[in-house]
């Protein structure tokens, strides 16, 4: 019953974010994130440019802190990161870190229909011990 009522909900999602904002015909592209669109943005230098934005810090290796940081990155439509949220976060300032880190990084922009939009896209950040 749930995973029916998530698959509902997500075809009213999608069909909200990709409705038609202004006339008949005519999208409004600029004023809303995409969640999903043809082309989803690729960061610059690939896996290795966000590992390179990322560190542990002392506290975390101190403490030996493992795990995920679940963030939502906001792309808007020249590659540039907008804005970050910590979805799920593990603390001793690495929430910061991360935040910090995809703020700095750059993007090949969404494309939807042909033109450049505003993507939100999720990006999990991995921190493990060697």
């Amino acid at each position: 019953m749930f995973k029916y009522f998530l698959g509902f909900l997500l075809i009213i999602l999608s069909s909200t974010i990709f409705s038609q904002a202004n006339k008949p015909g005519e999208t409004d592209y600029s004023s809303r994130y995409f969640i999903a669109v043809e082309e989803m943005p690729d960061p610059i230098g690939g896996v290795d440019s966000i590992q390179s934005k990322v560190y542990y810090t002392k506290e975390a290796k101190d403490a030996e802190i493992e795990g995920k940081i679940y963030t939502l990155v906001y792309i808007n439509e020249k590659g540039d990161v907008d804005s970050t949220k910590i979805l799920k976060g593990l603390g001793y300032g690495l929430d910061e870190v991360v935040s910090n880190g995809l703020m700095k990084l750059k993007f090949v922009p969404g494309k939807h229909k042909g033109r450049n939009v505003k993507v939100q896209v999720s990006i999990p950040v991995v921190f493990k011990l060697d």
